[in-house]
């Protein structure tokens, strides 16, 4: 029992010691983070505007260890990486997803740090082999981090009552239930895109440089290499 408890600590180090290079991509200079300025005058002013968990960490950092919004920001990415080396349980995976880990520094990591942090909690928990109990516990955790996980839980936990037969590519619930999905997928987005040019996330509208497009083969590859 010991010798494996040893043995997956240094598994689990390992695995942190390869994704510490990432660190580079996340924080990246703050003049090209849309975000940066928002979350800067949330953290240095003490504004309760985000998700509770969010603050709550954000404050203790500030308030008992002194820190500066970068030096806040560098832990949070750290704290970041941390869990992400419990996601990827082996080094092949680390290795498959490094190419989309990287492309989603950017415009994932190193400005929507809230989503992504809660997002990596999330997959932790959709990862683990933890009890049940544990697993929820920590799908609550996530979703105050950020409210956009509530989301991802309520999909993992009605996917567990789906009928299979939903999901069988020669019946035609699959086929229908598809087409409700991809409808209701654009007809969110171009709502959502309406809606938040008329808020302080103007930024994120399809017309601005910070949503330009990607290749088409990026993408695939990003599909790909997330359901694997």
């Amino acid at each position: 029992m010991l010798r494996k408890k040893i043995f997956n600590l240094v598994n689990y180090n390992v695995r942190l010691y390869f994704l510490v290079p990432l660190l580079y991509f996340f924080y990246f200079p703050f003049e090209f983070n849309l975000d940066y300025l928002s979350y800067k005058i949330n953290y240095d002013e003490s504004y309760w505007r985000y998700d509770i968990l969010y603050v709550a960490f954000s404050q203790l950092l500030k308030n008992f260890f002194d820190l500066s919004y970068d030096q806040f920001l560098f832990t949070f990415l750290a704290f970041t990486l941390l869990i992400l080396a419990g996601v990827y349980k082996k080094g092949i995976y680390i290795v498959l997803a490094y190419p989309v880990l990287i492309s989603l520094s950017q415009h994932f990591f190193g400005t929507q740090i809230r989503f992504a942090f809660a997002s990596s909690i999330f997959l932790l928990a959709l990862t683990s082999d933890l009890k049940t109990k544990n697993k929820l516990i920590l799908y609550v955790v996530s979703c105050l981090f950020h409210y956009g996980i509530f989301f991802g839980v309520i999909a993992v936990l009605v996917s567990k009552n789906i009928n299979h037969k939903y999901l069988m590519f020669k019946s035609y619930y699959f086929w229908l239930s598809l087409l409700i999905l991809i409808f209701l997928f654009l007809f969110s987005a171009n709502v959502v895109d309406y809606v938040i040019g008329y808020t302080r996330f103007a930024y994120y509208t399809v017309d601005s440089d910070y949503m330009a497009s990607r290749s088409v083969i990026s993408i695939i590859y990003l599909v790909v290499m997330t359901i694997y």
